[in-house]
């Protein structure tokens, strides 16, 4: 079974957020440096700028031309309809991150690895 590396979220349609170890990259880089916890951290506070940046990147596969004022008109739409909220939002944002494979927790699968057959 594949394991999809993405999160699903209908902006102004169905979007598929994901990360590439590039978006990462440059996640950590506009947000000063932050290492991969602080990446989790600064999402799980809830800052609107880290908010913005990192849906940006996360969207920017489908879209190459995409800015930030755009993405910011999308998360302005989001929160203004009968479903939206900025929590499910960071939820999808989260769940592309784990999808993406570098915080996953892979303890599972490695002790069911190590399980004599």
């Amino acid at each position: 079974m594949e394991t999809k590396d993405y999160a699903e979220i209908t902006l102004d349609k169905p979007r598929h957020i994901r990360y590439r170890w590039r978006d990462v990259k440059e996640l950590s880089r506009r947000l000063n440096g932050q290492t991969l916890k602080g990446l989790l951290d600064k999402l799980g506070e809830a800052d609107p700028d880290t908010i913005s940046i990192a849906l940006l990147l996360g969207l920017r596969h489908e879209d190459s031309k995409l800015s930030l004022e755009k993405v910011d008109d999308y998360i302005d739409d989001y929160i203004r309809t009968d479903d939206g909220r900025i929590s499910a939002l960071l939820e999808a944002i989260n769940e592309a991150l784990q999808n993406c494979g570098l915080f996953r927790d892979r303890s599972k699968k490695d002790s069911a690895e190590a399980r004599p057959q």
